[in-house]
């Protein structure tokens, strides 16, 4: 289960297209998460008599239209077309059998994890996920303190991100990239976890995007390829996969959050140059995700240095779409972020208790 925010919840709780009183829970008629709303609206027809669609002789035809729409569009935020629909057609029952074909039809187009083959723009099913969790940083703020097994609730630092990276659709593997130092270490905790038993840890790079070109060439037979900085434990499944769904409009994109502060330009002696307008600014996360051809494009290019994986793509001159991040996501850099972190994950489970995701021994 993806938990939601409140104000996610709420948008889509406001959005939905249609609520029809046949249906049990019509308010579940859209699925609904913390990224993406998914609208879903029925139309049925009646060769015989419109009034009485479930007539006894009649055959009875019902269309559905399902559409998945992000949630940054339906606030405004952008302006562009829908990037994703998607339709569903069934043509089942007959007579007496309306409810039942109605019922069917509610669990078809309003489940966007259904087993038939819907057609929809946010999985393609033959899609192979891979992911690369980087960790190989110094910790030079921590005190000397290795954040990435720094004990939190229970399980250390890295093993919240592991939990995360494991509950996404379709991810089937991963690759933990860290220092040479704790190598042994993280290759231990993989093998005393819960995750899959190919998961496996490489080690790191002098730079942040030579660790992640490790990852990439340890990684298996993939398609996509998430990037996420093991120091951020608090980011969730569902903001994975909202990324991924983001990527599929141009093969790139990044969670991010708006900037509320105002943003100067100052100079090297303390003065300020320039104010920059902060509609146009977002700050930038992980995860981040990637066709993984275009990421090894983007990493065999080599060059300057790189905060983030997006700026080598960037340099390509690919575009890179903007999917949602959150303010809860944050990166651990000193010890008060892990206390930050801890009273987030506390919260998060005192509101929805029993979503913790797996459960990993400390090492």
């Amino acid at each position: 289960g993806q938990r939601a925010t409140a104000r996610g919840s709420e948008l889509a709780e406001s959005r939905t297209l249609a609520r029809p009183s046949i249906l049990p829970g019509g308010k579940d008629w859209a699925e609904r998460s913390t990224h993406r709303s998914w609208w879903s609206l029925p139309f049925v027809v009646s060769p015989r008599n419109h009034d009485r669609p479930s007539t006894s002789s009649g055959r009875t035809v019902l269309i559905g239209l399902a559409v998945s729409l992000p949630n940054q569009f339906a606030e405004g935020r952008h302006r562009q077309p829908i990037p994703r629909a998607g339709a569903g057609l069934a043509l089942l029952g007959a007579g007496r059998a309306l409810p039942l074909t109605l019922f069917a039809a509610y669990a078809i187009l309003a489940n966007g994890e259904t087993p038939f083959p819907i057609l929809h723009g946010a999985r393609d099913v033959t899609d192979r996920i891979g992911a690369i969790l980087v960790a190989a940083g110094e910790s030079s703020r921590m005190g000397g303190l290795d954040k990435v097994f720094a004990p939190l609730l229970g399980k250390p630092l890295v093993a919240h991100s592991l939990d995360a990276l494991a509950a996404v659709p379709g991810l089937t593997d991963a690759v933990l990239v860290l220092s040479a130092g704790a190598l042994d270490r993280g290759r231990r905790l993989l093998a005393d976890g819960p995750w899959p038993a190919s998961w496996r840890a490489c080690e790191g790079g002098p730079r942040r995007q030579d660790s992640v070109r490790r990852g990439l060439e340890a990684m298996g037979e993939v398609d996509w390829v998430v990037v996420h900085d093991a120091a951020r434990p608090c980011a969730e499944a569902g903001l994975v996969a909202a990324v991924l769904d983001a990527a599929r409009e141009t093969g790139a994109a990044v969670a991010a959050v708006r900037v509320t502060d105002t943003i100067k330009v100052v100079d090297a002696g303390g003065t300020v140059v320039e104010t920059l307008d902060r509609e146009r600014l977002w700050a930038v996360q992980t995860p981040q995700a990637f066709r993984r051809d275009l990421l090894a494009r983007a990493h065999a290019g080599g060059g300057a240095d790189a905060t983030d994986d997006a700026a080598l793509v960037e340099r390509l001159g690919h575009p890179v779409r903007v999917a949602p991040g959150a303010a809860s996501n944050l990166k651990v850099t000193t010890p008060t972020d892990l206390v930050l972190v801890e009273a987030i994950l506390r919260a998060e489970r005192a509101l929805h208790p029993g979503a913790g995701g797996a459960t990993s021994a400390p090492p």
